[in-house]
């Protein structure tokens, strides 16, 4: 019995988490999320709220709790990240699909729990910063432009898919 119970928690508890993704594509997006992803891009050019695709478009954003850990983001015309990225404190993984980003801002490097980066174009020196990291993915990029790995990476304990 105390088994069941355990199990019937746990499917409850993944049901929440399911619930709380939110994706662009199904209308299912909140003003805040909108608020959110502009404040991050620096901009904001309407793109969320229409719902529709483009090349700048909020992808998703999955939360946990309240707060987000996720964020996927495909915005061909920006090139930078505005430094309150800080703000997600949360945040455990990063998608930031199509976009030409050569430097991150300082602040981001106060990201203490993010696991997951994805889509660099370069690598920073401050990436050592981020103690967290286990996985940064630049492969699918084909801009990039890291032409050797820095010393920095080695200071990334945690590292194990690169």
């Amino acid at each position: 019995m105390k088994s069941f119970l355990l199990l019937i928690n746990i499917i409850f508890i993944f049901s929440l988490t399911l619930v709380n993704a939110i994706n662009v594509n199904n209308s299912t997006v909140s003003t805040n999320d909108c608020q959110i992803y502009y404040s991050i891009i620096g901009t904001n050019d309407g793109s969320c709220e229409k719902n529709e695709y483009n090349p700048a478009s909020f992808s998703s954003a999955i939360h946990k709790n309240g707060r987000i850990t996720e964020m996927h983001i495909k915005a061909a015309k920006i090139k930078s990240i505005s430094p309150s990225i800080a703000e997600l404190s949360e945040l455990e993984k990063l998608e930031l699909y199509y976009m030409p980003i050569t430097e991150l801002p300082n602040e981001f490097f106060q990201l203490k729990k993010l696991k997951e980066l994805i889509q660099l174009e370069k690598i920073p020196p401050s990436i050592g910063e981020l103690s967290e990291l286990e996985k940064l993915n630049i492969e699918q990029n084909e801009r990039n432009e890291i032409k050797e790995i820095p010393n920095e990476l080695f200071k990334l304990k945690k590292l194990r898919e690169l």
